[in-house]
């Protein structure tokens, strides 16, 4: 038997997270609409793997909430 994955909703969405953000808001305007650009939001689940130890990975994670091991 598994347990179902649960998925918390965010207190703040990632637009409100950049601009409480001291490194997003020193950048400027045209700075900072080239990285909300390339920017998305996902939710993970308890449990769930963004990689293993050791892979390489070709993107940088930020945690509106919760925690990564």
């Amino acid at each position: 038997m598994t347990r179902p994955m649960q998925v918390a909703t965010p207190s703040l969405t990632l637009d409100e997270m950049l601009a409480q953000s001291p490194w997003f808001t020193s950048l400027d305007e045209s700075a900072q609409r080239k990285v909300r650009a390339d920017a998305s939001e996902r939710a993970v689940a308890m449990g769930q793997l963004l990689g293993r130890h050791g892979d390489r990975q070709h993107v940088w994670f930020g945690v509106l909430e919760g925690l990564i091991k």
